[in-house]
């Protein structure tokens, strides 16, 4: 589990019930500064990062992308 998640304002990362759930679990939340895309930068690298491991990892198995919440989930 990670000690802190950092999220854009989009209600699907951070309702009120995930919150609350997260932080019964010591997990520390904050949400970056709205209308500054460049604010979260560091984010979206590690989501090209992980989005190609999966890709790759996906094609190694052919497995078609498309799957790739099956595979994970």
């Amino acid at each position: 589990m990670p000690a802190y998640i950092h999220t854009d304002h989009g209600s699907s990362f951070m309702s009120n019930n995930l919150k609350t759930y997260l932080h019964s679990l010591g997990v520390v939340t904050s949400r970056r500064t709205t209308h500054n895309p460049q604010g979260n930068g560091e984010a979206e690298r590690y989501n090209g990062i992980m989005w190609k491991a999966v890709t790759l990892a996906l094609k190694s198995h052919n497995i078609r992308i498309e799957q790739w919440e099956e595979v994970i989930g």
